[in-house]
Parts: structure tokens; sequence; C-alpha cells
């Protein structure tokens, strides 16, 4: 055989050399076949995944909207002064906001909401006296509770609980 060299290895068996490479090419085919399956599964998965999330609005959206209920709903208190936090609560992708507001009307501690910002405008999810609100990890009814100076509150009947 002519330009042809038998791969061999310096000592032993050609044969069990033999078995040997051939065992790694084919172990290593059948892991590069398995490797691109697992990729295509991953970029499959992302791809659904991603069709099936909404996108989150610019904060300038949200704090827009946010805005503009505090203005409807204390037309004398500027809503820039409102302190505002974003989290999802419903799980759907989009975060609703938690506003607290530093107003007369309110009381000595003020007023806190829970809005809904997905739509064109905000809507009221719930409303509290005062306190300072924060999403907890923990679910009611499909909704993450939230704490109002440290109670927490359950999502029941469409809203949250009154403390």
């Amino acid at each position: 055989m002519l330009g042809r060299r038998a791969a061999t290895p310096a000592h032993g068996d050609s044969s069990a050399f033999s078995l040997s490479y051939r065992f790694f090419v084919i172990f290593t085919l059948r892991m590069s076949r398995l490797s691109t399956a697992l990729s295509l599964a991953l970029i499959a998965c992302a791809l659904i995944v991603r069709a099936d999330a909404q996108e989150i609005p610019p904060l300038a959206e949200m704090r827009a909207k946010v805005e503009a209920y505090v203005k409807r709903t204390f037309p004398v208190f500027d809503p820039a002064k409102a302190r505002v936090e974003y989290a999802d609560l419903n799980g759907d992708g989009l975060p609703e906001a938690f506003v607290a507001v530093r107003e007369p009307s309110c009381g000595e501690d003020g007023c806190a909401f829970v809005l809904d910002i997905a739509d064109d405008t905000a809507r009221e999810i719930a409303a509290f006296a005062g306190g300072e609100l924060r999403a907890l990890q923990t679910k009611s009814g499909g909704w993450r509770d939230i704490a109002l100076d440290g109670r927490r509150l359950r999502w029941r009947n469409g809203t949250y609980e009154q403390p």
C-alpha cells in the first residue's frame, strides 16, 4: 500500500488499538449528535418562551401611567413626589406598580396603592391607608402576597385583603 501507513501504537496489539479507536470515533459521533439535539431543543424552548412572553414597557412609559393616575386621584398633589416601585405580582411578565403618596387627604401616614399598568391607563387593584408596600415571594390565589408595614396581605376574591 503505497502512501498509507497503518496507525499502530508503539507497543502492544494493533487490534486492541483499532477497537479503542473505533469506540472513540463512535462515542464522539454519538455525543456530537446528542449535543446537537440538545442544542436544538434548547433553542426551540427559548423561541417558545420568547413568543409567549410579553414585552415589558419602558420605565418612562410605566411612570407616565402612574403619574397620570396620581394626578387624577389627587389633583393638587405633584405626581413626581409619589414613591413608586414595580414588581410582577400575577406572573404575567408585566410589572404592577406600588405607589406611596404623602398627601393631607390621606391622613398622617399617607396612602398606598397597587396599580395594574398593563393597559393604556393605570387601574387601581388595591388601596391602603398609609404604609409601605413590598412584594413577597409567597403566593395566594395565583398572585404574590404583599407586605404592608410588615403585615402579610393575601390575594383573595380579586383583590388584596385589608389589614
